[in-house]
């Protein structure tokens, strides 16, 4: 320790007032604990902490501050502040926290304090009275060249989101999906900090459980890591139950060099979900073995009609005839030629529709079926595909709702289960299936509304077309489907009938 020495004959000599060690002093009035840490490295514009259990010796009460200028020999520590320490009796103690701002420790670093002084009137140190810890004790604190700033990506690059689906059963596979986290600077990156979302309790099974080897990680220039979701049975913001958009949770990725965090934002979604335009009511979610980098496929439908259904009443207002001659609607015989849209077309011109999957057979290719319709219809008798279109394949086309320009009229099993002979394979997911609570009554005052949908969304009531010609006669018929509460169907009909269009849409990966 060391002290001030009230030496009567020294200050008689000198004049002035000089610290010196106990071992020429008396006993300290006050004693230090070992450091915590021991040491520290600080670099310039970073903050560190070191702590001391200072105690009292004395039955005066102390009232100490730090010094930080020191009378020579003992060397100056800037950069240095302390908490307050009080200590009303001996045997009492508190707990010194000394903060170091690395912008102003000398390049040397610091090698002796803290100095503690008894404060005097003002406030400020009395130099009578100061000690520091034991050799062995004192500040080591060593200044660092800070490493230069460097740049994170993310392999789920904003404003695009990493959906996922929920644990669940059949299509809902639950799949977990990997993140991506690259240094594309030119420095190598501090110890990495990875941020969940607080509402992911890690072992949680409702909760997405994250994996990952960024936290605490540095990485080299172009060096990567991992973070993998594995999602669990809730959706995000329980869309599935709501059926309103959820509201994304992020993941932030940081370091201490990094100038702007990483964020990537993460939705669980399950069937009736709002996302990307629509009602989600079909998933694909491969690969079930291992962790994959891109969003969940699937399909949505329209939260509201393009065109109304016919309902008990008859058609209504801006119902739409299946083809677009308009001598169609006074006669099947003056019908189009058929289009060949009954999933079993398969042309180089199909290879290349976005969403066309399954062209084979499946009746699940409303994407190719849309393009087929539209590359023989369109054009047909002055029809110009633009609004407004007056062929139910054709409103679909030029449907721009949500700022989505990819709209098709859905085939006749995305629509519903086989029934009358309709074909669709067991199992294959539909509107009908998924979408139950959009299910309403075509007999209603408001058959739009006799589902208790969420605000500014439409039940699905009465009959609508499906972009499936009837294989059987395809100049005249097309599959549509009826959808009610109490029981769904399907049956082929003339295209000449006004009917109504719910478009759907792939999801954007």
């Amino acid at each position: 320790m060391i002290k001030q020495d009230i030496n009567k004959a020294a200050l008689i000599v000198s004049g002035m007032l000089v610290m010196t060690t106990t071992v020429h002093a008396g006993k300290p009035l006050w004693t230090y604990s070992a450091p915590s840490p021991s040491s520290v490295n600080v670099s310039n514009g970073e903050t560190s902490t070191v702590t001391y259990t200072v105690t009292s010796e004395t039955n005066k009460p102390k009232s100490l501050v730090l010094q930080t200028n020191p009378p020579a020999p003992y060397p100056p520590t800037p950069g240095l502040t302390a908490s307050a320490c009080n200590l009303p009796s001996k045997g009492s103690a508190c707990t010194l926290t000394i903060t170091i701002d690395g912008s102003q420790v000398p390049a040397g670093g610091i090698h002796g304090g803290p100095y503690l002084c008894q404060a005097d009137s003002k406030g400020g140190p009395d130099n009578n009275q100061c000690y520091q810890p034991s050799p062995g004790d004192t500040l080591v604190i060593t200044r660092t060249t800070a490493p230069g700033t460097t740049t994170l990506s993310t392999s789920i690059t904003p404003p695009s989101i990493l959906a996922l689906s929920v644990a669940g059963s059949g299509a809902l596979i639950g799949n977990p999906r990997r993140i991506t986290i690259k240094n594309i600077g030119i420095n190598a990156t501090t110890p990495l900090t990875v941020n969940y979302p607080g509402a992911w309790a890690v072992g949680a099974p409702s909760e997405p459980t994250p994996a990952s080897d960024c936290g605490g990680a540095i990485l080299a220039v172009g060096a990567t890591c991992t973070i993998t979701i594995m999602p669990g049975s809730n959706s995000t913001s329980n869309c599935t139950s709501t059926h309103l958009a959820p509201t994304s949770e992020t993941i932030t990725v940081s370091a201490s060099n990094v100038v702007t965090p990483v964020t990537t934002d993460v939705v669980v979604l399950g069937y009736g979900c709002q996302y990307q335009g629509g009602f989600l009511y079909s998933v694909e979610d491969m690969y079930a073995n291992a962790p994959i980098t891109g969003s969940i496929g699937g399909k949505v439908a329209s939260t509201i009609d393009q065109a109304p259904p016919l309902i008990s009443t008859g058609p209504q207002t801006g119902s739409m005839v299946w083809d677009a001659d308009p001598a169609c609607a006074t006669s099947s015989d003056l019908c189009t030629l058929q289009t060949n849209a009954w999933d079993f077309y398969i042309g180089s011109d199909l290879a290349s529709v976005i969403g066309s999957t399954n062209p084979g057979g499946t009746r699940t290719n409303g994407p190719g079926n849309t393009y087929q319709i539209s590359s023989v219809l369109n054009g047909n008798n002055t029809d110009t595909n633009g609004p407004p279109a007056n062929y139910a394949a054709g409103v679909c086309v030029s449907y721009t709702g949500e700022n989505y320009t990819d709209w098709y009229l859905p085939a006749i099993c995305e629509i519903g289960p086989d029934s009358n002979g309709s074909g669709c394979t067991p199992g294959t997911q539909n509107m009908v299936d998924n979408l139950s609570f959009l299910l309403g009554d075509w007999s209603a005052t408001t058959p739009s509304a006799s589902c208790s949908p969420p605000s500014t969304t439409d039940c699905l009531a009465g009959y609508y077309w499906s972009s499936t010609e009837f294989s059987g006669d395809p100049q005249y018929g097309a599959w549509l489907q009826y959808f009610a509460s109490s029981r769904s169907l399907q049956h082929g009909d003339v295209k000449l009938k006004q009917l109504g269009v719910r478009c759907s849409r792939a999801l954007t990966i």
